[in-house]
């Protein structure tokens, strides 16, 4: 029983090793990207674009 752990636990290691490669590759591809490429809007952006009515103001003159 104890040697099935010792497998398993050296599989299991094997796997996040191989998925901590790829997040890896992925994150520095991902760095090289130019900025415009599909990155997240940040909070300036989301407003710029908002078409909601602020709630301080009612939806009135600003």
């Amino acid at each position: 029983m104890a040697g099935r752990e010792v497998h398993d636990n050296a599989a299991l290691y094997a796997l996040v090793v191989e998925c901590r490669g790829r997040l890896e590759r992925e994150m520095a591809r991902q760095a090289a990207a130019p900025p415009e490429a599909g990155h997240p809007p940040d909070d300036g952006e989301v407003l710029a674009h908002s078409t909601r009515i602020e709630p301080t103001t009612g939806g009135g003159p600003r």
